[in-house]
């Protein structure tokens, strides 16, 4: 697996990346060199603090978006989590989960966007960050992250990006 970093700044409310590095991770690494060689990375990306957020890509991550019927405020989320078994190739107890839920533009349906990370993936991640002396701040899948990134950017009306594709 790739492990890439990246000195992201938000100031002011726009977002830029102003560097990237990458290393290759196998799960059979010794978590101590390992441990060395992410510092190395962060270090290289100007990161030098041990706070991270962590975007999880591939297989295990999912976002899927969704409408659902109008209904009661207090009925979103377990309604959005019961629909969500349709769109996982996964139980829904097995998987660290978020929605968020807005009413459609017209206001007749609820429009939904689900988030999901396999928990013995998330478990696996954290231990081998918290190992290795990072403190992992927050975890998401990629694609929020670069959605994050994208609408706090100065391209966000600049009509430069049109589209995020994840080939994880």
């Amino acid at each position: 697996m790739a492990v890439t970093a990246l000195d992201a700044s938000a100031k002011t409310k726009k977002s830029r990346v102003a560097r990237t590095a990458s290393i290759q991770w196998a799960p059979e690494d010794n978590l101590k060199s390992m441990g060395e060689r992410l510092k190395d990375l962060l270090a290289s990306c100007g990161v030098r603090q041990n706070r991270i957020a962590l975007s999880i890509s591939g297989q295990d991550a999912f976002v899927r978006r969704y409408e659902l019927p109008m209904l009661p405020k207090k009925e979103w989320h377990s309604a959005a989590r019961f629909e969500a078994r349709k769109y996982m190739p996964f139980e829904i107890s097995d998987l660290q989960c978020q929605t968020m839920i807005q009413k459609t533009e017209d206001g007749k349906r609820l429009e939904v966007v689900f988030t999901a990370v396999r928990k013995d993936t998330m478990k696996s991640m954290l231990e081998d960050f918290n190992a290795a002396g990072f403190k992992v701040v927050w975890a998401e899948p990629v694609f929020m992250s670069l959605l994050r990134l994208f609408l706090y950017s100065e391209t966000k009306d600049s009509g430069e990006i049109r589209a995020f594709i994840e080939t994880g």
